[in-house]
């Protein structure tokens, strides 16, 4: 869903579409060795802070590490929740579209502006 009057830069996905889990704990830890990261699926490589996300839903816990940059995009864009794994799908799907610089102005790393960027040119073809 697409509300240009919600979120910070007029821009809100709504990438919530599963069940809140029954418990869940979100840290931020020093990698001790290379991880993949969920949403992009680059690598985490040893030594960088990452998002480290466990919860139990239906009775079955997980845990989700999540880049730096990928994390802050989605603290960004996502204002009524989101769903682990399916940030850039929901982006191509309701924002790159509406994408303004104003969204750029929202990430305050050059690691998430280059993230989003770098999403948004390959969505429209220009890299």
């Amino acid at each position: 869903m697409l509300d240009l009057d919600d979120g910070p830069c007029g821009i809100c996905i709504d990438g919530g579409d599963g069940d809140l889990p029954e418990f869940e704990s979100t840290v931020e830890v020093r990698a001790r060795k290379a991880h993949r990261c969920c949403e992009c699926h680059d690598t985490i490589a040893i030594g960088q802070t990452y998002e480290r996300m466990t919860g139990k839903w239906d009775g079955v816990v997980k845990t989700h590490k999540t880049c730096l940059a990928c994390a802050e995009v989605r603290n960004t864009l996502c204002c009524d929740g989101w769903t682990y794994t399916r940030l850039w799908h929901y982006a191509e799907e309701t924002a790159f579209d509406h994408l303004t610089t104003g969204c750029l102005a929202q990430l305050t790393t050059a690691a998430a502006k280059t993230k989003l960027l770098d999403r948004w040119r390959r969505w429209k073809g220009l890299s």
